[in-house]
């Protein structure tokens, strides 16, 4: 009987991806839970949902600035994650990448 070892973690890049668009397209930080880095995800939770209500105060009062504001704190929230995952330099809690 074989034994074989990968160096890939067991979480799906894909499964990771779904988590990403459904956490408010990177906002909330969900796919950190999903790979385990707890400690992470929450300072991108508290951050994001910070920002998220932010965004919409500000919506209230300056309708014009919503989509421009919206836009940075994508990218700063949500973006980074998202083009880690797309690279596949995104890993889990023990350092190894999500396999396909």
């Amino acid at each position: 009987m074989a034994n074989f070892t990968s160096n890939a973690s067991d979480k799906s890049k894909k499964t990771a991806l779904l988590i990403w668009a459904i956490g408010a397209l990177g906002f909330l930080g969900l796919e950190n839970f999903y790979v385990g880095k707890i400690k992470n995800g929450l300072i991108h939770l508290i951050l994001g949902a910070i920002g998220l209500m932010t965004v919409y105060a500000i919506s209230e009062t300056a309708g014009s600035m919503v989509i421009p504001l919206s836009v940075i704190c994508w990218a700063f929230f949500g973006g980074p994650n998202f083009v880690k995952l797309l690279l596949g330099s995104f890993r889990d809690n023990v350092g190894a990448p999500l396999r396909r």
